[in-house]
């Protein structure tokens, strides 16, 4: 098969799932992980034959399924690293890059902190943020075993140490460590707007990592805020990424809790997004 007429099979097999802008940002994505190449290449030797070191139709399928290309390739990036990905956790979104990275700026030139990231999934926080602070002392934990063992992976893959532990944050009466960070980006996501998802996260990425009752939108926040104002050393901050319709909610709770400096930030697209406080 060439490289021509895989574009068109790929975008033909896909348009009922996306729209063209995204469809090609796909191939593009898709290409460049498996070929090795730029996409510009790619077009440019359209008569070329596909490499034959991949079953590019079985992985098609998965994708016209509507499984996610991050778990087709099994890798994504995430803050210029590279993350191993598949359905023990959620993909990491773009918008929590700027989370990490808010903490790594408010944070530079502070050598051996301690930090607690709590939920960590694939650990790309956990891993994100051992990579850059200098010296810290990463922890992360999980409610899953199997995110706990993929997190673990993606600490090897980018040669950074971190000290996993499975914990129900739900059922934890006090941490073992006092921190100066704690980070979370938990399940925030109510019940009532499960069928307004695409269905590549609905059918494929894991719900106990997305959803929460729509009567208990602030449960996890609650939780570790909770635990946060025990652990954390004084001055101390905590950063959450949110969800928008909850989010005065979310900062009226923190405050109300004895946090200071509690702060509300936007995303990229301008959405109320992210929260720091400090105890």
């Amino acid at each position: 098969m060439t490289r021509n007429s895989f574009r068109g099979l790929f975008l033909k097999r896909l348009q009922t799932l996306y729209d063209s802008r995204e469809s090609a940002a796909l191939l593009r994505w898709y290409v460049q992980d498996r070929l090795g190449i730029p996409y510009h290449q790619f077009l440019l030797d359209g008569d070329d034959e596909m490499p034959g070191n991949v079953d590019y139709l079985s992985e098609l399928e998965r994708l016209s399924a509507g499984e996610p290309l991050q778990y087709v390739v099994g890798f994504t990036e995430f803050c210029g690293l590279r993350f191993r990905t598949d359905a023990r956790a959620l993909i990491p979104r773009p918008e929590t890059e700027e989370l990490v990275a808010a903490v790594v700026d408010e944070n530079a030139g502070l050598s051996g902190l301690k930090v607690l990231d709590v939920g960590t999934g694939t650990g790309a926080i956990a891993v994100s943020l051992a990579a850059r602070l200098d010296h810290a002392a990463v922890a992360a934990c999980d409610i899953s075993a199997d995110a706990l063992a993929l997190a673990a992976e993606n600490a090897r893959l980018n040669d950074v140490q971190v000290h996993f532990e499975q914990c129900d944050i739900l059922q934890c009466d006090c941490l073992s460590e006092t921190y100066d960070i704690i980070i979370s980006n938990p399940p925030y996501i109510p019940e009532k707007v499960r069928d307004t998802l695409h269905q590549n996260v609905v059918n494929f990425e894991p719900g106990i990592a997305l959803f929460v009752p729509d009567d208990q939108p602030l449960l996890f926040y609650e939780k570790i805020a909770s635990l946060a104002m025990q652990s954390l050393s004084p001055n101390g901050k905590l950063y959450f990424e949110t969800y928008e319709e909850y989010h005065p909610q979310l900062v009226a709770m923190l405050e109300g809790k004895g946090f200071s400096d509690v702060e509300s930030r936007k995303d990229f697209y301008g959405r109320p997004r992210f929260v720091r406080a400090t105890r």
